[in-house]
């Protein structure tokens, strides 16, 4: 089906972000603990770092990155030039981004996270 996307203009790994946008259920972060879930093909939860480190495992990289929206802290993962935010209906090369501000220098490290969890959730439903 990558052929029907290219033809389509659909941005890279749009097929992924969609299932990881309708199996996402945002919970603020108490904790400021980062949570990687093994699929987006299930139903997995948590804030903005939560949504981008497990892109960035289902995707297989990119970098997890600060950005700014409203003046506020926030995460989103960047890849080839695209950017992945849970806060958006669809990717956004980063130079089309209006949501917020991208700070590509700005790197957040799964493992340098001071609380971290790696989460099965394909026997979830």
């Amino acid at each position: 089906m990558k052929w029907l996307d290219k033809l389509l203009k659909n941005p890279p790994h749009w097929r992924e972000f969609k299932a990881a946008k309708a199996n996402f259920v945002y919970v603020k972060d108490e904790y400021n603990e980062a949570i990687r879930y093994s699929s987006i093909y299930h139903i997995f939860e948590g804030d903005c770092e939560d949504f981008a480190f497990t892109l960035q495992k289902a995707f297989g990289g990119g970098d997890v990155v600060y950005a700014s929206v409203d003046k506020v802290g926030h995460a989103v993962l960047l890849k080839d030039g695209w950017v992945y935010c849970n806060l958006c209906s669809k990717p956004y090369k980063l130079a089309d981004y209006t949501a917020g501000t991208v700070f590509p220098e700005i790197k957040l490290l799964f493992n340098s996270m001071p609380v971290r969890w790696e989460i099965d959730n394909e026997g979830r439903k």
